[in-house]
């Protein structure tokens, strides 16, 4: 019997707590449908190294070389990670393209929101006149987001930078210095901002995903905002790491009859009730995806005409 053993470096990610066996009777591992553990963690590499190591072994072997193919060996990184190769990310390689995705936990959905001093309320607001937001530093989110958002939705957004860190936007913000934020997650404003919401000190303008948030029905995506072909398959590359959250993947080369196992396995712990009480518990969003899904998504993504990912480039490098 052995442990399957996941390579991590995503808090999140340690939810994964119950054990999984693995049967090597027969030089064959049979994992049953039930949640995977995490066993295996090296605290000193970075999330790039992490999924290099998995899949390239510091990109120059092929991790299935030296490690098992058979269901054993699990990674999972930050949602950009899979994509670095294709903004031109040297540090980063890997084959996203050849990776085994098992699923996600989670897609994230960022918001565009507007202090309630503001006269800004909706999308059209922000078109019509210029609204002032903060900005951490010039690629991080609160400043890509907005611009991602005047190229595809005119609007009239002006970034005041300096800020230090997104806890100073939030005070710049409260304080009457800025007029709303971008890049900021659902997510985050329901577990640590509560009260912007139920004191009704925000508006949402726009949300950052693929699909909607369920608690957002009526604030516009990036996506419904787009007109043209090219807009909407900018939107799409930009927001794809997203939707794909925080991914579970294997190495190369594993046989298809385990990478179903895998697959089921992975879907079987989002609905596992010890795993729901400890999501529960620790107070964190679960919207799983299929690997299937990650597997298109990826696919998808790296189909993007070129001159599409020449203009992301652009805006991911801050200019």
């Amino acid at each position: 019997m052995k442990l399957a053993r996941v390579a991590h470096r995503d808090q999140q990610a340690d939810a994964l707590g119950v054990q999984a066996p693995c049967d090597k009777a027969e030089d064959r591992c049979a994992l049953p449908i039930q949640p995977l553990s995490i066993v295996d963690d090296d605290q000193e590499a970075t999330s790039s190294s992490r999924i290099g190591h998995t899949a390239t072994l510091n990109g120059y072997l092929t991790y299935g070389n030296i490690a098992p193919q058979d269901g054993t060996a699990i990674g999972t990184t930050i949602r950009n990670v899979p994509f670095d190769p294709l903004f031109g990310e040297t540090a980063t390689r890997i084959d996203a393209l050849k990776l085994t995705w098992l699923g996600s936990l989670n897609n994230e959905i960022p918001v565009c929101v507007s202090w309630h001093t503001s006269p800004f309320r909706t999308v059209e607001d922000i078109r019509k006149s210029e609204i002032l937001m903060g900005t951490s530093g010039q690629t991080a989110s609160d400043a890509l987001h907005p611009k991602l958002l005047n190229r595809i939705a005119a609007t009239n957004i002006k970034l005041v930078h300096g800020y230090n860190g997104s806890t100073g936007v939030h005070l710049a913000m409260e304080r009457g210095e800025v007029q709303g934020r971008c890049g900021l997650g659902w997510d985050s404003i329901v577990a640590r901002y509560g009260h912007w919401i139920t004191e009704k000190k925000i508006s949402v303008l726009v949300q950052f995903g693929l699909s909607k948030h369920a608690d957002l029905p009526h604030a516009p995506s990036l996506v419904e905002l787009a007109k043209s072909p090219q807009d909407r398959q900018l939107a799409e590359l930009m927001l794809a790491p997203l939707e794909m959250g925080r991914p579970f993947f294997a190495p190369p080369g594993v046989p298809a009859d385990r990478v179903a196992i895998l697959r089921r396995a992975f879907d079987a712990t989002t609905r596992d009730p010890e795993f729901l009480a400890d999501v529960e518990k620790q107070k964190v969003e679960l919207f799983p995806i299929t690997g299937e899904k990650v597997a298109d998504l990826v696919r998808r993504i790296y189909a993007t005409p070129q001159d599409v990912v020449e203009i992301g480039k652009q805006i991911s490098s801050g200019r």
